[in-house]
């Protein structure tokens, strides 16, 4: 399949216009001080099923954040977990970096080997992609990133509004068709946490 044969998907949502994804930085204080007054937001993270509370004690910006009540933490779900689920809200932690994510490390040891050499290292890469596309199609409403300052530079760039841009002018229809049906990734801000801030109903009044 080639880009002159992408289509357009018929959303399910009343909203006109792609609700953004918002991305945060990890070592944003205030991101963290309004995450935990937002009791409906889901955490999805890049570790095994059965494995979120080790990966959370093991987070120095989750272990004091995130309550763990026997053995289980409060709305953290692997995304093997959370497949076939939805959630409204839901933020996407680590998965871009290397030192939180297994995959995100074997992406980047897959990138810099010789174009024959790739095949032998495959799986696992689409492995990995194949649970980031659980985690983030797992919201019905708002989709939040939150990652370190290189994985938001590199890792999640091709997904922001400049550079999404660019792959559109290349889609049947071109950027106008595009860019109001898909969401671009846009910095955040706190008050984009807040539970109502992307209501449609809110908006129209």
């Amino acid at each position: 399949m080639t880009f002159k044969q992408v289509k357009t998907q018929q959303p399910r949502s009343c909203e006109e216009q792609a609700t953004p994804v918002h991305l945060f930085r990890r070592e944003d204080d205030a991101f963290w001080n309004e995450f935990s007054q937002q009791k409906d937001l889901v955490l999805i993270v890049p570790c095994a099923e059965g494995e979120e509370a080790e990966f959370v004690r093991n987070d120095p910006h989750l272990k004091s954040r995130v309550k763990i009540n026997q053995g289980v933490p409060e709305n953290v779900w692997s995304a093997v977990r959370a497949k076939g689920l939805e959630f409204d809200r839901v933020v996407v932690y680590g998965f871009g970096s290397p030192e939180t994510s297994e995959g995100a490390k074997e992406l980047a040891l897959w990138l810099k080997r010789d174009e024959p050499e790739r095949e032998t290292g495959r799986l696992p890469c689409e492995y990995f992609f194949n649970q980031l596309y659980v985690a983030v199609s797992r919201p019905k409403h708002a989709l939040f990133i939150v990652d370190s300052e290189p994985a938001l530079k590199g890792f999640w760039d091709f997904a922001t509004a400049g550079a999404s841009e660019q792959i559109f002018r290349d889609l049947p229809g071109g950027v106008e068709t595009w860019k109001s049906r898909i969401a671009q990734m846009v910095e955040g801000e706190p008050s984009h946490l807040v539970s109502n801030a992307y209501d449609p109903r809110r908006q129209a009044s």
